[in-house]
């Protein structure tokens, strides 16, 4: 999975190999500057997994991936380098001047099926011990706080920014207290929610838990920023966003920075990028399901149409159907959209998404499906 497509430029399928696309890049650039990189990554459970990559060498992620070391878990990690036995008798960790958390694996979480999670404050603690200096903590968040906060006024009914500071910090540090508006509000508009929001009744019927999540998550996001050095949103909206639904003090804003998301890759053969795009749009067509459609076929482009791309998995929460209703009403204005969703959405998914415009779904809401090859 790490092979890159022929033609299409030098880079590996970050996806395939358990890495994403700005950590690549990141590495990409420190790797240039003559800087060490140790990626720590998750995989199984708690198991651990350490990829050195070397600042004397050029970075070759197919090279490094085949050269990690395995452990039980990050306290195993440390226990293993304070003897010597990832450096040829010295501690490989001693140097380390920065920790960037790229995701969510080893920080703590609130939920109690997660209690055990490792996290950053034990490599933090040990490198401390072992150099006599605390590296900096910086934390990339990709989760939008609205997505959260939707879902939380969705199934309590309530109106988040507008609520007195007092009341949303009960709720945050005491989530028993909004369970009684949950279940009043479930209770009297069942169906309305169900109907307006195309929730199911297992999801209504799990909403408490949805909404504990919620709140443990908003009061992780509010702990990073007394226990990181920085922490790093991609958009400035996402900041802006972050800052005011998890009342961040005004004395911590300062710790918030927004970098914008990107890629370093640039295709080596721009020309045959554009003849596979041209000949996707004009000549074989994208397969993929109309609507409802029970089976694939090749739907072909016009240059004036307006492509709106959604990436990712099937649920409510991620606004598909507001988006699928948005291209409802673009379509009937007489705008030449196209609703392309890339993700593995079952027939049922597609369906319910179509049930929006049974008539004329099929000429603007498309499924490819799971999509695994990156040139497709």
């Amino acid at each position: 999975p790490c092979r890159p497509p022929p033609g299409l430029g030098k880079r590996p399928d970050q996806r395939g190999c358990g890495i994403a696309s700005v950590q690549h890049d990141i590495i990409n650039e420190l790797n240039k500057s003559g800087r060490d990189v140790l990626l720590v990554t998750r995989h199984g459970g708690l198991n651990i997994a350490l990829t050195r990559i070397n600042g004397d060498q050029p970075y070759d992620w197919e090279r490094v991936f085949n050269q990690r070391t395995d452990f039980s878990s990050l306290e195993d990690l440390v226990a293993r380098d304070s003897r010597g036995e990832l450096n040829r008798g010295q501690s490989l960790l001693q140097n380390v001047g920065l920790v960037h958390s790229h995701g969510d694996d080893f920080i703590p979480h609130f939920n109690e099926w997660e209690r055990d999670v490792n996290n950053y404050n034990t490599l933090a603690n040990y490198i401390n011990n072992v150099s006599g200096k605390r590296p900096k903590l910086v934390r990339t968040r990709h989760d939008d706080t609205h997505a959260g906060i939707d879902r939380l006024q969705r199934l309590a009914c309530l109106d988040w920014l507008n609520l007195p500071e007092e009341e949303r910090l009960r709720y945050i540090y005491d989530t028993s207290t909004i369970k009684q508006r949950v279940e009043n509000h479930i209770a009297l508009n069942r169906e309305d929610m169900k109907w307006r929001f195309h929730l199911e009744d297992n999801y209504l019927d799990n909403a408490q838990d949805h909404v504990r999540f919620v709140l443990d998550q908003i009061r992780l996001w509010r702990k990073e920023f007394v226990d990181y050095d920085a922490v790093v949103t991609l958009t400035d909206n996402a900041r802006i966003e972050s800052l005011k639904h998890l009342l961040i003090p005004p004395e911590q804003h300062y710790k918030s920075v927004a970098i914008n998301n990107g890629t370093s890759f640039r295709p080596e053969n721009q020309n045959e990028v554009d003849r596979l795009v041209y000949s996707y749009h004009q000549d074989q067509g994208l397969q993929c399901y109309r609507g409802g459609n029970s089976e694939k076929e090749a739907v072909p482009f016009e240059p004036e149409d307006k492509k709106i791309i959604f990436v990712g998995r099937y649920s409510p929460d991620k606004g598909l159907f507001e988006l699928a209703e948005s291209l409802k009403r673009l379509y009937h204005e007489g705008q030449p959209v196209k609703g392309i969703f890339v993700g593995n959405f079952s027939e049922e998914a597609r369906k319910k998404i179509a049930a929006i415009d049974p008539e004329y779904g099929k000429e603007y809401l498309l499924f490819t499906g799971r999509i695994d090859d990156v040139d497709k």
